[in-house]
């Protein structure tokens, strides 16, 4: 019995001595790395670089009145200086608030055809062969008020003014879209004033006894208009 104790005491003995060594043959701890992935929710950032992604463009623009607004929203096309004009929907839809905003989609499908998508208040979808290299949407802002027998032209999809430029000896084009816009005339004037081929702009006509006015808001894609 105390050889047992004896043989008991000496593998104790022999097993702590050898601990520190084991301990010592152990990999010495390192920094790390973890990848973990969620699939985010649709927040305004991510909402904006899904639409650079896509080359989608928009832009609200909303009307206000001092009485329910009818209306009649129509296409128009300017190539060369000849305009085409369509009505777009239902002849003339109604609202029966004094405020109706139009929310406008643009995506270039290809160099020759755009994408126009109408989501409010109205839902449409439609296809426009239509050169569209350097196209964005844009405001068309008047300093004049409008009168009730007018047209009111409410967005384009234009590919702005082109000019030259020379830097260093180097000659080279550039595209102004602000010049464009910031000179608040009506698009029907943007081919002879700053040399615009082919364009689209979209107008709305109000019935009479109602004082239209109207704002922008675009939902940024990122593009730099500058």
């Amino acid at each position: 019995m105390p050889d047992m104790k004896k043989k008991s005491l000496l593998t104790v003995c022999f097993l702590l001595a050898i601990c520190p060594f084991l301990r010592a043959q152990e990999p010495a701890s390192t920094d790390s790395i973890t990848v973990s992935y969620e699939t985010p929710s649709l927040k305004e950032e991510l909402l904006r670089d899904l639409m650079e992604f896509q080359g989608i463009q928009c832009i609200d623009v909303t009307v206000k009145s001092t009485c329910p607004i009818t209306y009649t929203l129509y296409q128009v096309q300017n190539a060369q200086g000849e305009e085409k004009r369509k009505s777009i929907g239902l002849p003339f839809g109604k609202s029966p608030a004094n405020e109706l905003t139009f929310r406008f989609f643009s995506q270039a499908l290809s160099s020759d055809t755009v994408r126009i998508h109408i989501a409010r208040p109205i839902s449409t979808s439609f296809k426009v062969p239509l050169p569209t290299s350097g196209c964005i949407l844009m405001e068309t802002i008047s300093d004049v008020p409008y009168a009730l027998t007018d047209r009111i032209p409410l967005i384009a999809y234009t590919p702005g003014h082109q000019g030259e430029v020379e830097i260093n000896g180097m000659k080279g084009t550039f595209i102004d879209y602000c010049s464009v816009r910031d000179a608040h005339k009506h698009p029907s004037e943007w081919h002879e004033l700053f040399n615009i081929g082919n364009y689209i702009y979209f107008e709305l006509e109000i019935q009479s006894n109602t004082t239209p006015q109207y704002n922008f808001k675009e939902l940024d894609s990122g593009s730099d208009k500058k």
